[in-house]
């Protein structure tokens, strides 16, 4: 999603249990990236699950960084985090 101030916000970013670890996610976000970065946009915000190590691991190594806790950001109650990549 592309926001009226010119940023990128991922809503959903997700790789289904049985065909992860088979570099799908990382052709997606290598695409998306890209796209952004030749669309001339500076920033791409997402929300992630504290619970979410594998995830985060993975927004980490594409240079997003945390940059707040979201309190009962889910619906269940659980944290989230913010996390921000500058291009």
């Amino acid at each position: 999603m592309i926001s009226s101030d010119g940023q990128a916000r991922i809503l959903m970013f997700a790789v289904s249990a049985g065909w992860r670890r088979r570099g799908f996610g990382r052709q997606i976000m290598d695409a998306f990236v890209q796209r952004c970065a030749m669309r001339g946009l500076r920033r791409i915000e997402l929300e992630v699950r504290i619970s979410n190590e594998e995830a985060i691991r993975f927004y980490k190594r594409y240079g997003f960084d945390i940059a707040a806790v979201l309190p009962k950001f889910y619906t269940d109650g659980e944290d989230g985090f913010k996390m921000v990549k500058h291009l």
